[in-house]
């Protein structure tokens, strides 16, 4: 329906391209009906001048085969990445903004947790978001690449929709730049949640109480709904002493 044009290739092209997928790349017939379910026209993309190139590319990384064959299931969409204008600069900053040593495996890890970022733009979408976070809570080098190799997926949020917001919202409430920081620092998955829907009903719900947002550990965020609750009871007990 979306890609009619395939019909049009010969059947031996199209075995060729199904054997190296799972062959080369190890996929079973599923996986492979998988991946072109998601990207169709990944059925009209070279073998030789453009998966393979792709495959070695992210092996010269530091990938191994089983981690290339996974990226590829979840985002074939990287072999429409070019890798002298996307792959390879993306990398290269990533690297030298994180102060990453391939030998370390964290750009593997990074790369492997979230794969969009290989195709992210640089200028437009990384770099803003990493500078925000050094100039905002000061980060070293060090707590910026603990930050975002833990959770790499913050680099796919939006940083003037989700990501400052956020961070405004808390400081809002009286929380300081420093317990901020650090509280991110130790639970990275905290700026993920939703403002709407998680971070500021479950502070005014605490404030009907009369517990602050602030003297509490922000873990209380990521609760599932019936741990929050079974602590929100036991906090009531404590609170009501200190506000009376």
């Amino acid at each position: 329906m979306h890609s009619p044009h395939l019909l049009g290739y010969s059947l031996a092209i199209l075995s060729a391209k199904a054997d190296y997928f799972q062959t080369s790349l190890n996929m079973t017939q599923t996986e492979f009906g998988a991946v072109v379910s998601l990207m169709p026209t990944v059925l009209a993309y070279s073998i030789t001048d453009k998966v393979m190139p792709t495959v070695d590319y992210l092996l010269s990384i530091g990938c191994n085969a089983a981690q290339v064959r996974r990226i590829i299931l979840k985002y074939p969409q990287v072999i429409t990445c070019s890798i002298e204008n996307n792959l390879k600069p993306t990398v290269t900053f990533l690297k030298s903004a994180l102060s990453l040593q391939t030998n370390t495996g964290d750009l593997v890890r990074i790369i492997h947790m979230f794969p969009p970022l290989l195709w992210l733009s640089v200028e437009g979408n990384l770099a803003p978001k990493i500078t925000y976070f050094r100039t905002e809570f000061n980060y070293t080098n060090a707590e910026i690449r603990s930050l975002l190799t833990s959770m790499p997926q913050i680099l796919g949020q939006s940083l003037s929709a989700n990501i400052i917001p956020t961070i405004e919202y808390f400081k809002s409430v009286g929380i300081d730049s420093d317990q901020l920081g650090q509280s991110l620092l130790d639970m990275p998955s905290l700026i993920a949640y939703s403002l709407e829907k998680r971070i500021i009903p479950r502070a005014e719900e605490m404030a009907t109480q009369g517990i602050l947002l602030k003297l509490v550990s922000l873990g209380c965020i990521m609760m599932p709904e019936k741990q929050y609750q079974k602590w929100l009871a036991n906090q009531k007990s404590v609170w009501s002493v200190v506000n009376e």
